[in-house]
């Protein structure tokens, strides 16, 4: 053979075996790198699976008894057992607590037990609550949740829907696609739901089934209304959940039960 060829084809067969051999480690770093992607993205709902029931009570601030000044909510959410799952906290403005009332916008965060969180929801301003805009007959100003789980990834919202007689709430996923409903008892409003009573908005599934509830409780003539008045800020709810529900949308119907309790138990 010419020396001249054996040297070109020793060269060739070099360099084509120096790229298959970079090219290896590239192609396994994108895989492994998607893979980290992919699970930094799950959500960490594992707990939320198995819950049946959520009790989720607001702490008592006595300073929004006797002052008008309102302060960041706070809340411990519980299992069926009364055992501690989770703890929310509200991060918002001072001028928004006290010049917009229930109609501020906010961020909620949920953390779990060992302080971390897990979920977040996010509202942003809606001074008239979509009831002016009702006369016209659409959404035009309707209140809106974001539910981040992890934080900083959407997975779904909590959109206000036109209704005359019942209020009506649409649950949808990342991708604006309705999983469920939540309606309330009927002539509800933000300046007037019926206060003899537990106050419950049923869940409901794309076919109209029944997937549970979303409740304020009543806890008795005394502490709602006429003495113990700081009592009156310690809300308390009850979501109940379908076993058909994944953690995904229960974290969903969490948002909507905050929702909920700004519009119409809030102040």
């Amino acid at each position: 053979m010419n020396p001249f060829h054996f040297l070109l084809s020793r060269i060739m067969s070099s360099s084509a075996s120096v790229s298959v051999v970079t090219e290896q480690p590239q192609s396994h770093g994108d895989s492994m790198r998607m893979n980290r992607q992919g699970v930094e993205a799950e959500p960490r709902l594992e707990m939320l699976t198995s819950l049946d029931q959520l009790i989720i009570e607001q702490k008592k601030e006595c300073i929004q008894a006797y002052t008008p000044i309102e302060t960041k909510n706070k809340y411990v959410m519980k299992n069926d057992k009364s055992e501690q799952v989770y703890t929310a906290f509200e991060d918002s403005s001072f001028c928004m607590r006290c010049i917009c009332r229930r109609f501020r916008s906010f961020r909620m965060s949920i953390l779990d037990k060992e302080g971390e969180e897990m979920i977040r929801i996010v509202r942003p301003l809606q001074f008239c609550a979509g009831y002016c805009c009702f006369v016209k007959g659409d959404n035009c100003c309707a209140s809106r949740i974001t539910i981040e789980a992890p934080p900083g990834t959407t997975i779904g919202h909590v959109q206000q829907r036109y209704s005359l007689l019942r209020p009506h709430f649409s649950v949808s996923d990342g991708d604006g696609n309705e999983e469920l409903s939540v309606i309330g008892p009927l002539l509800a409003s933000p300046f007037f739901v019926c206060c003899i009573g537990d106050v419950t908005f049923r869940i409901r599934n794309v076919d109209g089934a029944d997937y549970g509830g979303l409740t304020k409780v009543w806890r008795g003539l005394l502490r709602e209304i006429i003495v113990l008045k700081p009592c009156r800020e310690a809300d308390e709810f009850l979501v109940e959940f379908h076993q058909d529900l994944t953690g995904k949308q229960k974290a969903l119907l969490i948002g909507a039960l905050f929702l909920l309790e700004f519009l119409y138990f809030e102040g």
